[in-house]
């Protein structure tokens, strides 16, 4: 096996891979025909950054540069300017960062900010900030802090366009919705949809772990604003606390807090839920807060979960990044 350590620097950023020469040429296979089926797929109405096509635009625009592809940079474009199309003619637009137009200003403001493309996203996004604010602002009074279907996605849009303004009111009605147990803070929502059940959600998709990371975000915006570091140390204490013995479950955290489940289990392996997204979030606030020994709690998790193998037992039943293999 011949391994070697090399730069890309044509995808516009550095990135380092240490490979197996075989398993790096099967995968730029795999991308190609990824590509190739991108392409030929026709815009449907689901415009959205996780679910529809804004997402196929982001692969393809990264893609073009990749292949220094002046046609597929076009192809890419032509698809962004169809969602925007289909923004302009819905009535009213779902709003979410998974399928709506929070995502979607994301995706503008992040392909004008790496280069892609040209656009003036304050004349084209200003009319869409405040229609987001008013939605992220009525979804919490009404509980919904969800990330990706909810108000914490667009919390985070507010993040990469740099609204401090929004982003503080934002954070009091979050704190205002919060529910205090001593030290912690926690956030009740749906967790069995199918039965109506509520409870404590410590994911990264929907519970607490996104929470914490999109605070850390905020806090790069309004880094000393104190109800907000408070928040962000009281939603990971609540996080720690909801750890079980690895050695008995096979994983450092359930899908839910301890309270909310009867029966713990291992986690699958996966970056919607589990110990990627918990462990995740604990790092990056103990980054933030300056504090060791989260940074540390954060890592072993993480390594813990690089080190699990088997698709089976780890439950990895597809290839997509929310759920799957990557």
């Amino acid at each position: 096996m011949e391994l070697s350590f090399k730069k890309r620097a044509n995808c516009g950023e550095r990135i380092y891979s240490y490979y197996d020469k075989d398993m790096h040429q099967a995968i730029l296979q795999k991308v190609d025909e990824i590509a190739t089926t991108l392409l030929k797929t026709p815009i449907g109405e689901e415009i959205g950054l996780y679910n529809g096509s804004a997402g196929i635009a982001l692969f393809l625009f990264y893609y073009a540069r990749f292949k220094d592809s002046t046609a597929i940079h076009q192809h890419a474009s032509e698809i962004l300017d169809q969602i925007f199309e289909q923004v302009e003619a819905t009535p009213q637009p779902p709003f979410s960062h998974c399928s709506g137009i929070a995502g979607i200003g994301w995706l503008l403001d992040h392909l004008c900010k790496h280069g892609f493309i040209e656009a003036n996203t304050e004349e084209l996004l200003s009319d869409i900030d405040e229609y987001l604010y008013d939605v992220a602002l009525s979804e919490l009074n009404h509980g919904n802090f969800d990330f990706l279907h909810g108000a914490m996605g667009i919390v985070f849009y507010f993040v990469k366009r740099n609204r401090p303004d929004y982003l503080s009111h934002l954070i009091k009605a979050l704190e205002n919705i919060a529910i205090r147990d001593g030290n912690q803070a926690k956030w009740e929502s749906v967790i069995r949809h199918e039965e109506g059940i509520r409870g404590f959600n410590i994911s990264l998709s929907h519970g607490s772990s996104s929470i914490a990371l999109v605070l850390c975000k905020v806090l790069q915006i309004l880094p000393e604003e104190e109800a907000v570091l408070k928040l962000l140390h009281s939603a990971t204490t609540y996080i720690l606390n909801q750890e079980i013995p690895v050695e008995q479950y096979g994983s450092f955290f359930p899908n839910f807090s301890i309270e909310s489940q009867p029966e713990l289990s291992k986690t699958r392996l996966a970056w919607c839920y589990g110990d990627l997204g918990v462990g995740l979030a604990i790092h990056q606030s103990g980054m933030t807060l300056q504090k060791q020994a989260w940074v540390d709690k954060g890592m072993e998790v993480l390594l813990h979960a690089a080190n699990r193998r088997g698709l089976v037992e780890n439950r990895v039943q597809d290839a997509g990044i929310c759920h799957g293999y990557p």
